[in-house]
């Protein structure tokens, strides 16, 4: 009974677990459908929304992202005649044909300073082109522009330099015609000669034409002391002190030359007042006399130099103070000047208007000087200790 027993317990075992076998095998293919199922619903939860932001989208055509990225670049290039490069290729081979001048300038050539103001300065261009210009075009026409404008800035110096040194510039003549010279040099004994006077501080003379052709536009004349400035980055290639002496130097011209290209002079002169001891005073300039005898003032014109170059002038006493002459007398190109220097000349009253007092021994005689212009032309410091500029 007890073995009988024992076999009925292990086959009911085996059943059971057959039954279970048979029960998994069945089960589990249903269950784990079911949690794949639960994870791709929740996934597709996830996915839906942007599967249709995807959807409403166009499709990407093949490599738009790298032609958008390169667009700019494309456009600027462009593919025929009147694209944006073309003007840059212009600016880049107008500032290599300035550097090529700058290496063997001419003679008087244009300064690059002077081309900026006139608006065909190469730099100034590039620099236009390059605000315009797609990266890296952009940062590669900066860095041409740095370093452009450092080259120029010694170029241009060394240029101006030259130029005043050259044959036909102003170095040669203004040394030599003003070194040592009346009036610049008040007690010398030599003159300087009108011509070299006209051809030196004329309108458009040498040391003008210079000014205008090298120095413009690094000067700015608006104000009373002219002043150095930068022109497209380029420093003045002039120091104060020299810049002075071309202020100085239109002030001349300006002075002697308002009426054109020869020097003229126009002042009134009046005598006033002449001493008791004397008769007469007789101021003879050039021929043209100016004679008082304390009788009612009167204004004679004069204009120097004159048709005949007015190179003798005098002044005369009658009659003369004992153990004197009584007579003050100048020859030469600038003996009015001269004999003016003599005298003592003070201002009175307005810009224009000047008391000349001559004496010789106990003799004495005042005139008055009306010139033409406030800037006087006999005033010590128009002419007195001019220097040519030094470049």
């Amino acid at each position: 009974g007890t073995a009988a027993a024992g076999a009925a317990k292990e086959e009911a075992g085996r059943a059971a677990t057959q039954a279970v076998s048979n029960a998994a095998r069945s089960v589990t293919p249903y269950a784990a459908q079911g949690i794949a199922q639960q994870s791709i619903t929740a996934a597709a939860g996830q996915l839906t929304p942007l599967l249709s932001a995807q959807a409403a989208k166009p499709p990407v055509a093949p490599g738009k992202e790298i032609d958008d990225r390169y667009r700019a670049l494309r456009e600027y290039a462009g593919s025929g005649p009147g694209a944006p490069i073309d003007q840059t290729l212009k600016a880049i081979d107008a500032l290599r044909q300035q550097f090529a001048k700058l290496a063997s300038p001419l003679p008087g050539a244009t300064s690059p300073g002077a081309a900026a103001l006139s608006g065909d300065d190469p730099v100034v261009l590039l620099r236009a082109e390059a605000s315009r210009a797609p990266q890296p075009v952009r940062r590669w026409l900066e860095a041409m522009i740095t370093s452009g404008t450092a080259i120029r800035s010694g170029s241009t110096a060394e240029e101006v330099k030259k130029a005043f040194s050259a044959p036909g510039g102003p170095a040669n003549l203004c040394q030599q015609a003003l070194a040592g010279r009346y009036p610049f040099s008040p007690g010398a004994a030599n003159d300087i000669p009108l011509d070299d006077f006209t051809k030196l501080l004329s309108p458009g003379g040498l040391l003008d034409g210079f000014f205008n052709t090298q120095l413009r536009p690094f000067v700015d004349t608006s104000g009373p002391v002219w002043r150095g400035q930068a022109v497209g980055g380029v420093p003045p290639p002039v120091t104060p002190t020299e810049l002075a002496k071309f202020q100085q130097a239109a002030k001349i011209r300006d002075v002697f030359f308002a009426s054109g290209a020869t020097p003229a002079v126009r002042f009134d002169i009046t005598p006033v007042s002449l001493d008791r001891g004397a008769n007469q005073v007789t101021l003879d300039l050039g021929g043209t006399p100016v004679t008082y005898a304390n009788g009612p003032p009167r204004a004679t014109q004069i204009t120097w130099p004159g048709p005949n170059g007015m190179s003798t002038v005098r002044l005369v006493f009658d009659p003369p103070s004992p153990g004197t002459t009584g007579v003050l007398q100048e020859n030469g190109p600038w003996a009015l000047f001269r004999l003016f220097d003599r005298g003592q000349l003070k201002q009175v009253g307005s810009a224009d208007r000047y008391q000349l007092t001559f004496r010789i021994g106990d003799r004495e005689a005042i005139f008055e000087l009306r010139a033409g212009s406030v800037l006087n032309p006999f005033a010590g410091s128009m002419l007195r200790g001019f220097q040519c500029p030094n470049l």
